[in-house]
Protein backbone atom coordinates (compact mmCIF):
# COMPACT_ATOMS: atom_id res chain seq x y z
CA UNK A 1 0.00 0.00 0.00
CA UNK A 2 1.23 3.47 -0.85
CA UNK A 3 1.68 5.58 2.25
CA UNK A 4 0.55 9.16 2.43
CA UNK A 5 3.46 11.38 3.43
CA UNK A 6 2.42 13.97 5.95
CA UNK A 7 5.93 15.19 6.73
CA UNK A 8 7.64 15.21 10.10
CA UNK A 9 6.18 18.42 11.48
CA UNK A 10 2.76 18.83 13.05
CA UNK A 11 0.31 21.18 11.35
CA UNK A 12 0.61 24.68 12.80
CA UNK A 13 -1.23 25.20 16.08
CA UNK A 14 -2.67 21.69 16.15
CA UNK A 15 -2.33 21.34 19.93
CA UNK A 16 -3.79 21.59 22.46
CA UNK A 17 -6.92 19.65 21.65
CA UNK A 18 -10.18 20.37 23.43
CA UNK A 19 -13.71 19.02 23.49
CA UNK A 20 -16.19 20.66 21.13
CA UNK A 21 -19.04 22.46 22.88
CA UNK A 22 -21.42 19.71 21.74
CA UNK A 23 -19.41 17.19 23.76
CA UNK A 24 -19.35 14.83 20.77
CA UNK A 25 -15.81 15.17 19.38
CA UNK A 26 -12.45 16.88 19.72
CA UNK A 27 -11.18 20.00 18.00
CA UNK A 28 -7.66 21.27 17.52
CA UNK A 29 -6.30 24.66 18.54
CA UNK A 30 -7.91 26.20 15.43
CA UNK A 31 -11.30 24.68 16.15
CA UNK A 32 -10.98 22.06 13.40
CA UNK A 33 -12.55 18.63 14.09
CA UNK A 34 -9.95 16.07 15.17
CA UNK A 35 -10.70 12.31 15.14
CA UNK A 36 -8.36 10.14 17.19
CA UNK A 37 -6.85 7.30 15.14
CA UNK A 38 -4.58 5.57 17.61
CA UNK A 39 -2.71 2.37 18.30
CA UNK A 40 -1.58 0.38 21.29
CA UNK A 41 2.08 1.02 21.95
CA UNK A 42 2.02 -0.01 25.60
CA UNK A 43 5.66 -0.99 25.71
CA UNK A 44 7.27 1.93 23.89
CA UNK A 45 8.66 3.72 26.95
CA UNK A 46 10.75 0.75 28.05
CA UNK A 47 11.33 -1.41 24.95
CA UNK A 48 12.12 1.21 22.32
CA UNK A 49 15.45 2.92 21.80
CA UNK A 50 15.30 6.48 20.49
CA UNK A 51 16.08 5.22 17.00
CA UNK A 52 13.19 2.77 17.18
CA UNK A 53 10.89 5.50 18.48
CA UNK A 54 11.59 7.54 15.36
CA UNK A 55 11.14 4.54 13.07
CA UNK A 56 7.76 3.77 14.62
CA UNK A 57 6.49 7.36 14.72
CA UNK A 58 7.54 8.05 11.13
CA UNK A 59 5.78 4.96 9.82
CA UNK A 60 2.56 5.52 11.74
CA UNK A 61 2.32 9.26 11.12
CA UNK A 62 2.84 8.71 7.39
CA UNK A 63 -0.07 6.26 7.45
CA UNK A 64 -2.31 8.85 9.11
CA UNK A 65 -2.21 7.57 12.69
CA UNK A 66 -2.37 10.58 14.99
CA UNK A 67 -1.80 9.02 18.39
CA UNK A 68 -0.89 6.01 20.49
CA UNK A 69 -1.44 4.63 23.97
CA UNK A 70 1.53 3.84 26.17
CA UNK A 71 2.34 3.16 29.79
CA UNK A 72 4.48 5.84 31.43
CA UNK A 73 5.86 3.17 33.74
CA UNK A 74 5.80 -0.62 33.41
CA UNK A 75 6.30 -3.54 35.76
CA UNK A 76 8.67 -6.45 35.28
CA UNK A 77 6.94 -9.60 34.05
CA UNK A 78 7.81 -12.70 32.13
CA UNK A 79 5.79 -14.65 29.58
CA UNK A 80 3.27 -13.94 28.19
CA UNK A 81 3.33 -10.17 28.79
CA UNK A 82 7.01 -9.40 28.19
CA UNK A 83 6.80 -6.18 30.20
CA UNK A 84 9.95 -4.72 31.71
CA UNK A 85 10.41 -1.97 34.26
CA UNK A 86 13.72 -0.44 33.16
CA UNK A 87 13.90 1.22 29.76
CA UNK A 88 16.10 0.29 26.80
CA UNK A 89 18.98 2.16 28.44
CA UNK A 90 18.68 0.33 31.75
CA UNK A 91 17.12 3.32 33.55
CA UNK A 92 14.58 2.56 36.29
CA UNK A 93 11.46 4.76 36.68
CA UNK A 94 12.14 5.23 40.40
CA UNK A 95 15.50 5.50 42.14
CA UNK A 96 14.09 3.34 44.94
CA UNK A 97 12.23 0.43 43.33
CA UNK A 98 8.57 0.53 44.26
CA UNK A 99 8.71 3.96 45.92
CA UNK A 100 6.56 6.33 43.84
CA UNK A 101 8.00 9.36 45.60
CA UNK A 102 11.43 8.80 43.99
CA UNK A 103 11.01 9.39 40.21
CA UNK A 104 14.23 9.02 38.23
CA UNK A 105 14.70 12.06 35.93
CA UNK A 106 16.86 10.07 33.49
CA UNK A 107 14.07 7.56 32.91
CA UNK A 108 11.51 10.30 32.35
CA UNK A 109 13.90 12.03 29.93
CA UNK A 110 13.24 9.14 27.56
CA UNK A 111 9.47 9.39 28.02
CA UNK A 112 9.73 13.13 27.31
CA UNK A 113 11.66 12.37 24.12
CA UNK A 114 8.83 10.12 22.92
CA UNK A 115 6.20 12.76 23.70
CA UNK A 116 8.15 15.56 22.02
CA UNK A 117 8.85 13.53 18.88
CA UNK A 118 5.17 12.61 18.69
CA UNK A 119 4.19 16.29 18.92
CA UNK A 120 6.44 17.10 15.96
CA UNK A 121 4.45 14.59 13.92
CA UNK A 122 1.02 15.76 15.04
CA UNK A 123 0.47 12.76 17.32
CA UNK A 124 -1.24 12.49 20.70
CA UNK A 125 0.46 10.50 23.46
CA UNK A 126 -2.22 8.87 25.61
CA UNK A 127 -0.15 8.29 28.74
CA UNK A 128 -1.26 5.86 31.46
CA UNK A 129 0.31 7.39 34.55
CA UNK A 130 0.01 4.18 36.61
CA UNK A 131 -1.53 1.35 34.59
CA UNK A 132 -3.38 -0.87 37.06
CA UNK A 133 -3.18 -4.19 35.19
CA UNK A 134 -5.73 -6.92 34.59
CA UNK A 135 -7.54 -7.69 37.85
CA UNK A 136 -4.86 -5.68 39.62
CA UNK A 137 -2.24 -8.38 38.98
CA UNK A 138 1.29 -7.39 39.97
CA UNK A 139 2.60 -9.04 36.76
CA UNK A 140 0.68 -6.52 34.64
CA UNK A 141 0.38 -3.24 36.44
CA UNK A 142 0.83 -0.96 39.42
CA UNK A 143 -2.26 -1.65 41.53
CA UNK A 144 -0.42 -3.59 44.24
CA UNK A 145 2.41 -1.02 44.26
CA UNK A 146 -0.11 1.79 44.71
CA UNK A 147 -1.63 -0.12 47.61
CA UNK A 148 1.81 -0.39 49.25
CA UNK A 149 2.62 3.31 48.82
CA UNK A 150 1.28 6.12 50.96
CA UNK A 151 -1.19 8.66 49.67
CA UNK A 152 1.57 11.27 50.01
CA UNK A 153 3.93 9.21 47.83
CA UNK A 154 1.26 8.94 45.11
CA UNK A 155 0.63 12.67 45.29
CA UNK A 156 4.36 13.29 45.01
CA UNK A 157 4.52 11.18 41.84
CA UNK A 158 1.54 13.02 40.35
CA UNK A 159 3.12 16.35 41.23
CA UNK A 160 6.30 15.30 39.42
CA UNK A 161 4.38 14.31 36.29
CA UNK A 162 2.34 17.51 36.30
CA UNK A 163 5.38 19.70 36.84
CA UNK A 164 7.45 17.97 34.17
CA UNK A 165 4.80 17.24 31.55
CA UNK A 166 2.07 19.78 32.26
CA UNK A 167 3.23 21.92 29.37
CA UNK A 168 3.16 19.04 26.85
CA UNK A 169 0.06 19.94 24.89
CA UNK A 170 -0.10 16.64 22.96
CA UNK A 171 -0.50 14.54 26.13
CA UNK A 172 -3.72 12.92 27.35
CA UNK A 173 -3.67 11.48 30.89
CA UNK A 174 -5.19 8.00 31.08
CA UNK A 175 -6.46 6.30 34.22
CA UNK A 176 -7.23 2.70 35.09
CA UNK A 177 -5.79 0.03 32.86
CA UNK A 178 -7.67 -3.23 32.25
CA UNK A 179 -9.21 -3.22 35.72
CA UNK A 180 -12.29 -1.84 37.46
CA UNK A 181 -10.98 -1.67 41.03
CA UNK A 182 -13.08 -1.47 44.19
CA UNK A 183 -13.82 2.00 45.48
CA UNK A 184 -11.29 1.90 48.29
CA UNK A 185 -8.09 3.60 49.49
CA UNK A 186 -6.06 2.25 46.56
CA UNK A 187 -8.42 3.73 43.99
CA UNK A 188 -8.25 7.00 45.94
CA UNK A 189 -4.47 6.93 45.55
CA UNK A 190 -4.84 6.31 41.83
CA UNK A 191 -7.13 9.31 41.51
CA UNK A 192 -4.76 11.36 43.69
CA UNK A 193 -2.07 10.96 41.03
CA UNK A 194 -4.34 12.62 38.49
CA UNK A 195 -5.50 15.37 40.85
CA UNK A 196 -1.85 16.07 41.72
CA UNK A 197 -0.98 16.25 38.02
CA UNK A 198 -3.76 18.81 37.68
CA UNK A 199 -2.63 20.78 40.73
CA UNK A 200 0.86 21.02 39.25
CA UNK A 201 -0.46 22.45 35.97
CA UNK A 202 -1.23 19.32 33.95
CA UNK A 203 -4.58 20.41 32.56
CA UNK A 204 -4.58 18.11 29.53
CA UNK A 205 -7.56 15.99 28.53
CA UNK A 206 -8.07 12.75 30.40
CA UNK A 207 -9.90 9.44 30.04
CA UNK A 208 -9.71 5.90 31.39
CA UNK A 209 -9.67 2.25 30.58
CA UNK A 210 -11.50 0.29 33.23
CA UNK A 211 -12.05 -3.45 33.05
CA UNK A 212 -13.50 -5.30 30.10
CA UNK A 213 -15.42 -6.15 28.20
CA UNK A 214 -17.35 -2.92 27.60
CA UNK A 215 -17.05 -0.49 30.50
CA UNK A 216 -17.50 3.24 29.98
CA UNK A 217 -15.36 5.96 31.53
CA UNK A 218 -17.95 6.67 34.26
CA UNK A 219 -17.98 3.03 35.40
CA UNK A 220 -15.48 1.54 37.82
CA UNK A 221 -17.56 -1.34 39.11
CA UNK A 222 -21.23 -2.09 39.59
CA UNK A 223 -21.35 -1.02 43.23
CA UNK A 224 -18.94 1.87 43.72
CA UNK A 225 -19.80 4.15 40.83
CA UNK A 226 -16.88 6.11 39.45
CA UNK A 227 -14.69 6.13 42.53
CA UNK A 228 -14.84 9.87 43.12
CA UNK A 229 -13.79 10.86 39.60
CA UNK A 230 -15.60 13.84 38.10
CA UNK A 231 -16.60 14.29 34.47
CA UNK A 232 -17.02 17.30 32.21
CA UNK A 233 -15.65 19.13 29.19
CA UNK A 234 -13.01 21.23 30.97
CA UNK A 235 -9.90 19.61 32.53
CA UNK A 236 -9.59 22.59 34.88
CA UNK A 237 -12.88 21.71 36.54
CA UNK A 238 -13.24 17.93 36.03
CA UNK A 239 -11.08 14.83 36.15
CA UNK A 240 -12.06 13.19 32.87
CA UNK A 241 -13.35 14.55 29.56
CA UNK A 242 -13.17 11.52 27.24
CA UNK A 243 -15.53 8.55 27.16
CA UNK A 244 -12.74 6.16 26.22
CA UNK A 245 -14.77 2.98 26.45
CA UNK A 246 -13.43 -0.55 26.65
CA UNK A 247 -14.35 -1.84 23.22
CA UNK A 248 -14.57 -5.62 23.35
CA UNK A 249 -18.36 -5.53 23.44
CA UNK A 250 -20.76 -7.30 25.84
CA UNK A 251 -19.57 -10.78 26.68
CA UNK A 252 -16.26 -10.07 24.95
CA UNK A 253 -17.90 -11.05 21.65
CA UNK A 254 -16.58 -8.09 19.67
CA UNK A 255 -20.02 -6.47 19.26
CA UNK A 256 -18.58 -3.00 19.66
CA UNK A 257 -21.65 -1.31 18.21
CA UNK A 258 -23.53 -2.09 21.43
CA UNK A 259 -21.00 -0.27 23.61
CA UNK A 260 -20.61 2.60 21.14
CA UNK A 261 -24.36 3.19 21.11
CA UNK A 262 -24.53 3.03 24.90
CA UNK A 263 -21.75 5.59 25.11
CA UNK A 264 -23.41 7.84 22.53
CA UNK A 265 -26.78 7.70 24.29
CA UNK A 266 -25.44 8.88 27.63
CA UNK A 267 -26.55 12.45 28.32
CA UNK A 268 -25.11 13.41 31.70
CA UNK A 269 -22.60 14.50 30.75
CA UNK A 270 -22.17 14.12 27.00
CA UNK A 271 -18.52 13.24 26.37
CA UNK A 272 -16.71 12.26 23.15
CA UNK A 273 -17.24 8.54 22.47
CA UNK A 274 -13.91 6.86 21.75
CA UNK A 275 -13.33 3.15 21.17
CA UNK A 276 -10.23 2.68 23.30
CA UNK A 277 -9.20 -0.91 23.93
CA UNK A 278 -10.54 -2.48 20.77
CA UNK A 279 -9.88 -6.13 20.05
CA UNK A 280 -6.35 -6.67 18.78
CA UNK A 281 -4.94 -8.48 15.78
CA UNK A 282 -4.15 -12.13 16.62
CA UNK A 283 -5.48 -11.59 20.14
CA UNK A 284 -6.62 -14.75 21.98
CA UNK A 285 -10.02 -13.46 23.14
CA UNK A 286 -12.77 -15.83 24.28
CA UNK A 287 -15.89 -15.66 22.15
CA UNK A 288 -14.33 -13.39 19.54
CA UNK A 289 -11.70 -13.44 16.86
CA UNK A 290 -8.53 -11.44 16.33
CA UNK A 291 -8.23 -12.12 12.61
CA UNK A 292 -7.88 -9.29 10.12
CA UNK A 293 -11.47 -9.28 8.83
CA UNK A 294 -12.96 -9.43 12.32
CA UNK A 295 -10.91 -6.43 13.39
CA UNK A 296 -12.42 -4.43 10.56
CA UNK A 297 -15.85 -5.40 11.86
CA UNK A 298 -15.06 -4.21 15.38
CA UNK A 299 -13.59 -0.90 14.23
CA UNK A 300 -16.22 0.09 11.67
CA UNK A 301 -19.06 -1.10 13.90
CA UNK A 302 -17.84 1.23 16.65
CA UNK A 303 -17.35 4.31 14.46
CA UNK A 304 -20.65 4.01 12.59
CA UNK A 305 -22.50 3.45 15.89
CA UNK A 306 -21.35 6.58 17.70
CA UNK A 307 -17.60 6.39 18.34
CA UNK A 308 -17.06 9.30 15.95
CA UNK A 309 -14.47 10.93 18.22
CA UNK A 310 -11.94 8.14 17.92
CA UNK A 311 -10.99 4.53 17.44
CA UNK A 312 -8.00 2.50 18.58
CA UNK A 313 -6.29 -0.46 16.92
CA UNK A 314 -3.45 -2.76 17.79
CA UNK A 315 -1.64 -6.06 17.47
CA UNK A 316 -1.51 -8.55 20.33
CA UNK A 317 1.79 -10.01 19.16
CA UNK A 318 3.31 -6.53 19.02
CA UNK A 319 2.67 -5.86 22.67
CA UNK A 320 2.93 -9.34 24.15
CA UNK A 321 5.07 -11.33 21.73
CA UNK A 322 8.38 -12.95 22.47
CA UNK A 323 10.15 -10.24 20.48
CA UNK A 324 7.92 -7.23 21.02
CA UNK A 325 6.96 -4.85 18.28
CA UNK A 326 9.55 -5.13 15.56
CA UNK A 327 8.84 -8.77 14.82
CA UNK A 328 5.23 -8.06 13.94
CA UNK A 329 4.50 -4.38 13.48
CA UNK A 330 3.82 -4.49 9.72
CA UNK A 331 0.97 -6.98 9.85
CA UNK A 332 -1.87 -6.50 7.30
CA UNK A 333 -4.31 -5.00 9.81
CA UNK A 334 -2.13 -1.86 9.66
CA UNK A 335 -2.95 -1.45 5.97
CA UNK A 336 -6.66 -1.88 6.74
CA UNK A 337 -6.52 0.76 9.45
CA UNK A 338 -4.68 3.08 7.06
CA UNK A 339 -7.62 2.70 4.65
CA UNK A 340 -10.05 3.32 7.53
CA UNK A 341 -8.29 6.57 8.41
CA UNK A 342 -8.46 7.86 4.85
CA UNK A 343 -12.08 6.76 4.42
CA UNK A 344 -13.51 8.64 7.40
CA UNK A 345 -11.28 11.62 6.71
CA UNK A 346 -13.15 11.99 3.41
CA UNK A 347 -16.49 12.34 5.23
CA UNK A 348 -18.15 14.84 7.55
CA UNK A 349 -17.49 12.34 10.31
CA UNK A 350 -17.99 14.88 13.11
CA UNK A 351 -21.59 15.38 11.93
CA UNK A 352 -22.44 11.68 11.82
CA UNK A 353 -25.27 10.41 14.01
CA UNK A 354 -25.93 6.68 14.52
CA UNK A 355 -29.12 5.11 13.23
CA UNK A 356 -32.14 5.37 15.50
CA UNK A 357 -34.93 7.61 16.70
CA UNK A 358 -33.63 8.33 20.21
CA UNK A 359 -32.53 11.85 21.10
CA UNK A 360 -29.23 12.74 19.44
CA UNK A 361 -29.44 9.98 16.82
CA UNK A 362 -30.21 10.16 13.10
CA UNK A 363 -33.95 10.58 13.72
CA UNK A 364 -34.95 7.40 11.90
CA UNK A 365 -33.84 3.81 11.59
CA UNK A 366 -31.54 3.91 8.59
CA UNK A 367 -31.32 0.19 7.80
CA UNK A 368 -34.88 -0.59 6.78
CA UNK A 369 -34.49 -4.28 5.90
CA UNK A 370 -31.91 -7.04 6.17
CA UNK A 371 -30.18 -5.41 9.15
CA UNK A 372 -28.97 -8.69 10.60
CA UNK A 373 -28.12 -9.21 14.26
CA UNK A 374 -25.19 -10.17 16.44
CA UNK A 375 -22.13 -10.73 14.26
CA UNK A 376 -24.12 -10.01 11.07
CA UNK A 377 -25.40 -6.61 12.23
CA UNK A 378 -25.28 -3.85 9.59
CA UNK A 379 -24.57 -0.51 11.27
CA UNK A 380 -25.19 2.92 9.83
CA UNK A 381 -25.01 6.64 10.46
CA UNK A 382 -26.03 9.88 8.77
CA UNK A 383 -24.72 13.44 8.82
CA UNK A 384 -26.87 15.78 10.89
CA UNK A 385 -27.44 17.99 7.85
CA UNK A 386 -28.61 15.05 5.73
CA UNK A 387 -25.71 15.39 3.31
CA UNK A 388 -24.12 11.95 3.82
CA UNK A 389 -25.09 8.45 4.86
CA UNK A 390 -22.83 5.48 5.60
CA UNK A 391 -23.64 1.80 6.14
CA UNK A 392 -21.12 -0.82 7.20
CA UNK A 393 -21.81 -4.39 6.09
CA UNK A 394 -19.68 -6.72 8.26
CA UNK A 395 -17.70 -9.70 7.13
CA UNK A 396 -19.73 -12.91 7.27
CA UNK A 397 -17.99 -14.98 4.58
CA UNK A 398 -17.67 -14.39 0.85
CA UNK A 399 -21.21 -14.05 -0.54
CA UNK A 400 -23.11 -10.86 -1.43
CA UNK A 401 -25.38 -9.23 1.15
CA UNK A 402 -28.67 -7.53 0.35
CA UNK A 403 -30.22 -4.94 2.62
CA UNK A 404 -32.42 -1.84 2.48
CA UNK A 405 -31.78 1.77 3.52
CA UNK A 406 -34.25 4.47 4.47
CA UNK A 407 -33.08 7.49 2.47
CA UNK A 408 -35.81 9.92 3.53
CA UNK A 409 -33.51 11.73 5.96
CA UNK A 410 -31.17 12.85 3.17
CA UNK A 411 -31.40 16.49 2.06
CA UNK A 412 -31.60 15.58 -1.65
CA UNK A 413 -30.82 12.68 -4.03
CA UNK A 414 -27.35 11.27 -3.41
CA UNK A 415 -24.74 9.37 -5.43
CA UNK A 416 -23.92 6.00 -3.84
CA UNK A 417 -20.72 3.96 -3.98
CA UNK A 418 -19.41 0.79 -2.36
CA UNK A 419 -15.96 1.12 -0.80
CA UNK A 420 -13.62 -1.84 -0.26
CA UNK A 421 -12.37 -1.45 3.35
CA UNK A 422 -9.14 -3.29 2.53
CA UNK A 423 -8.02 -1.10 -0.39
CA UNK A 424 -10.24 1.98 -0.50
CA UNK A 425 -11.25 1.11 -4.07
CA UNK A 426 -14.77 2.22 -5.01
CA UNK A 427 -17.60 0.84 -7.14
CA UNK A 428 -20.34 3.17 -8.33
CA UNK A 429 -23.89 2.08 -7.48
CA UNK A 430 -26.09 4.90 -8.76
CA UNK A 431 -28.04 7.99 -7.75
CA UNK A 432 -31.06 7.51 -5.51
CA UNK A 433 -33.92 9.74 -4.45
CA UNK A 434 -34.39 10.88 -0.88
CA UNK A 435 -38.05 9.84 -1.10
CA UNK A 436 -37.16 6.13 -0.87
CA UNK A 437 -37.85 4.52 2.49
CA UNK A 438 -36.53 1.05 1.63
CA UNK A 439 -34.01 1.25 -1.20
CA UNK A 440 -32.39 -2.13 -1.78
CA UNK A 441 -28.61 -2.49 -2.12
CA UNK A 442 -26.53 -5.61 -2.78
CA UNK A 443 -22.82 -5.72 -2.00
CA UNK A 444 -20.35 -6.87 -4.69
CA UNK A 445 -19.54 -10.09 -2.80
CA UNK A 446 -15.92 -10.72 -1.85
CA UNK A 447 -13.64 -7.71 -1.52
CA UNK A 448 -9.95 -7.66 -2.46
CA UNK A 449 -9.00 -9.61 0.67
CA UNK A 450 -11.52 -12.38 -0.02
CA UNK A 451 -13.88 -11.35 2.79
CA UNK A 452 -17.31 -9.81 2.15
CA UNK A 453 -17.34 -6.67 4.30
CA UNK A 454 -18.12 -3.40 2.50
CA UNK A 455 -18.88 0.23 3.19
CA UNK A 456 -21.80 1.90 1.38
CA UNK A 457 -21.66 5.68 1.11
CA UNK A 458 -24.17 8.16 -0.19
CA UNK A 459 -23.01 11.75 -0.54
Amino acid sequence: MKLQAFGSEAPPQLFPLSVHSSGRYLVDAQGRPFALRTEFAWIMATWFTREQVLQYLDDRSHRGFNGFELMAIMVDSGSPYQFRRANAYGQEPFTTVGDLSTPNPAYFDHLEYIIDQAAKRGMVAEVYHSYLGYNGEAAQGWYTTLAANSLAACQSYGNYLGTRFGGKTNVFWMNGGDYSPPNDATLAKHRAILTSIRAAGGYQLSGSEWGGPDSLVTEVDSTSGAGGFTFGLDPKTSDMQLDTFYGLGPGQLGLTYVTAQRSWDRTSPILPSIGSEMLQYLGPYSGSSGDRASLRNYQHWAITSGAIAGCNAGDYEINFGATPYFAAWQNPWVDDFTVLIAFYKSLKWWMMRPSGTASGRAGLNLVSSGAGSGTTQITSCMASDGSQIVAFVPNTGTSATTFGLNLTGLQSPRDFIFVDPTTGATQAVGTFSNTLSNQSFTTPGANASGANDWLLVGK
